[in-house]
């Protein structure tokens, strides 16, 4: 499958094709896959029963709806916090990262998360993040970790203005609503990851289903050839 909503050979006069000299990256829910360890920290608190989609947002659904918008919280705090060991990356993660060391690129992962669980016990959300970059070798990866830097927003306007600090050629996201955010820089590629096609309708960017695509969209080998 290809690249969605834009395709290559078709993409318009004002769509940055360059290969990106500073590649900007979410953090959940794009780097990492919590749809396992949500099912079961839900299953094992008894606020789902087990024939709920193994999906994070089937959970989530299920949850505010059904039980609580607190007990969704709690949840969220836990699996993010103590429970974070459990996530898994995406499926072509550790390739596509390998693949911009090796072509010089530097990533930048740009997270909006609080530092506190907010509720239930107060987990440091932002050490755990670390923690799991550093034990899944993402950060180890880099050989040179100052290629690899991770930032932190409070809110989704410091996470654009963090974008921008950082000068991102392209930003990839699973959230449309990060890419359209009013303040986000206009000379950003936008690229939104949607690995369950839940936005076909997406514009004002590229839509990948995976990072396979999203490794063939920067490091095709005809871009290889023109950039380096």
């Amino acid at each position: 499958m290809g690249v969605r909503h834009q395709s290559l050979e078709s993409k318009p006069q004002d769509l940055d094709m360059s290969i990106p000299s500073v590649i900007g990256i979410d953090f959940d829910n794009t780097l990492v896959s919590y749809d396992e360890v949500f099912y079961r920290a839900a299953l094992e608190r008894g606020l789902i029963s087990p024939n709920i989609a193994r999906r994070k947002n089937s959970v989530r659904e299920y949850v505010k709806h059904h039980v609580s918008h607190e007990a969704w919280t709690e949840l969220q705090g836990n699996v993010y916090g103590t429970r974070m060991r459990e996530a898994r990356s995406f499926a072509g993660v550790e390739e596509f990262f390998e693949t911009c060391w090796k072509y010089g690129r530097e990533i930048v992962v740009i997270s909006h998360k609080s530092r506190c669980a907010a509720a239930g016990h107060p987990y440091d959300l932002h050490a755990a993040a670390l923690m799991w970059l550093s034990e899944t070798g993402l950060l180890a990866s880099a050989g040179d970790r100052s290629r690899l830097n991770v930032r932190f927003a409070e809110t989704r306007e410091e996470k654009v203005r963090l974008i921008a600090r950082w000068k991102c050629s392209a930003f990839i996201d699973d959230l449309p609503e990060v890419l359209h955010e009013p303040s986000f820089p206009a000379s950003v590629q936008k690229i939104l990851f949607d690995p369950h096609g839940e936005f076909s309708d997406f514009g004002g960017g590229l839509r990948a289903t995976s990072w396979q695509e999203i490794k063939e969209l920067f490091f095709s080998h005809d871009r290889i050839c023109t950039a380096c």
